[in-house]
């Protein structure tokens, strides 16, 4: 009786916790906001993928479907839970991804192996940023693209866009709501197509690893060489 008591308050705890944690990010967007023009579309963006070994580089912009928060506060509350993509677990993500698209307009745009061998990992990112947002402006009217303004989580800077229309947020993820739903639409989509290609190479461990590091995935490589889809730029345990 008592361990089943303990269950039920541990529960609440950690509901009473994402409820406080969607608050606080949804406060910090709204704070910003009040800085900016009346009307002003925010824009979070992130990236996933950057340290990953194959594949492409990942990017979401995501925006409200309505800037008049106290009309759709009631709706929001399904979105308890979202945090920073890497904090929360696979199932945690996948539950949160049907509100978070039925609340935003949302782009997602990708940057090849090729093109990180050329542009380099940080221009390769913003080269997906930025297609993410080219892909969101399909949602969005003309007057509505020209009020917009970029979180973008981290210290870079999205080149394509003036820097008063732009904030960058070191840890963004973590403190801007709109950044963290970028995070987990971007690591759904490039986590989905790791997983598929997953079921060919099995040896490598991508479906758990996704592509990155880990000492079972270098070990393969060791043994077995490179895939088509290890990015040719990166130099892995002497393979390239």
């Amino acid at each position: 009786m008592k361990s089943r008591l303990l269950s039920k308050e541990l529960v609440k705890s950690s509901k009473a916790s994402a409820e406080a944690r969607l608050t606080r990010l949804l406060a910090f967007d709204e704070a910003l906001a009040q800085t900016l023009d009346p009307n002003t579309v925010l824009v979070g963006c992130d990236e996933v993928g950057r340290g990953s070994l194959i594949g492409d580089v990942v990017a979401s912009a995501v925006c409200w479907k309505s800037i008049d928060s106290s009309c759709v506060l009631d709706e929001r509350l399904s979105l308890v839970g979202i945090n920073d993509s890497k904090k929360l677990t696979a199932k945690q993500r996948h539950a949160l991804l049907p509100a978070i698209l039925d609340l935003c307009h949302v782009g997602i745009g990708q940057a090849t192996p090729e093109e990180i061998a050329e542009h380099n990992i940080i221009g390769a990112s913003m080269l997906a940023v930025q297609r993410a947002i080219d892909t969101l402006f399909a949602h969005l009217e003309e007057e509505a693209i020209s009020r917009c303004h970029y979180l973008m989580d981290g210290r870079d800077r999205i080149p394509s866009i003036t820097s008063h229309q732009q904030s960058p947020i070191v840890k963004g993820d973590a403190q801007s709501a709109l950044i963290a739903m970028a995070s987990i639409v971007a690591k759904e989509h490039r986590d989905e197509w790791v997983r598929s290609v997953a079921m060919d190479f099995p040896e490598y461990g991508w479906a758990s690893n996704m592509g990155y590091a880990t000492l079972e995935h270098r070990q393969a490589i060791k043994q077995r060489g490179l895939t088509a889809y290890h990015r040719p730029s990166y130099s892995i345990g002497g393979f390239k």
